[in-house]
């Protein structure tokens, strides 16, 4: 799902944004032991250049979808296609900004005939949005 934009940094700059996603691994800290849950991580990656320079900001967790949510989007969701799926998925990346304008607590993000629905959590990267199922 490698979604990339050009765009004009804060300074004035080209750059690109890309939104890719990738297998990892959820874990919150009151959970005992190594309890963890296999999930889709979107990560934000920004590259920009100027005269001489060519700059990549570290990569920046946007979402931790579940594999718990997403086996909600393929049981209640009415179109199962993969680019249906794909466009879901970028919701919750195009929310993100808007999420964490709010107070952080529990959202929804409409995609497709439903939502999904989750929380703000901190992340190693930063805030992130935690997927935790789909409502149609």
């Amino acid at each position: 799902m490698a979604a990339v934009a050009l765009i004009i940094g804060a300074l004035g700059r080209p750059g690109i944004c890309e939104v890719r996603c990738t297998a990892g691994s959820f874990r919150f800290k009151d959970w005992e032991g190594d309890a963890h849950e296999p999930d889709i991580g979107l990560v934000e990656i920004i590259m920009s250049a100027r005269p001489g320079r060519f700059e990549i900001t570290p990569p920046r967790l946007l979402g931790s979808i579940s594999l718990h949510s997403l086996a909600r989007r393929y049981e209640r969701g009415r179109d199962r296609g993969t680019e249906a799926i794909r466009a879901d998925l970028a919701a919750i990346a195009r929310a993100h900004a808007g999420v964490m304008e709010a107070p952080w607590g529990p959202f929804r993000i409409p995609a497709g005939a439903g939502c999904w629905v989750g929380e703000v959590v901190k992340a190693s990267t930063g805030p992130c949005l935690s997927v935790r199922s789909y409502l149609d």
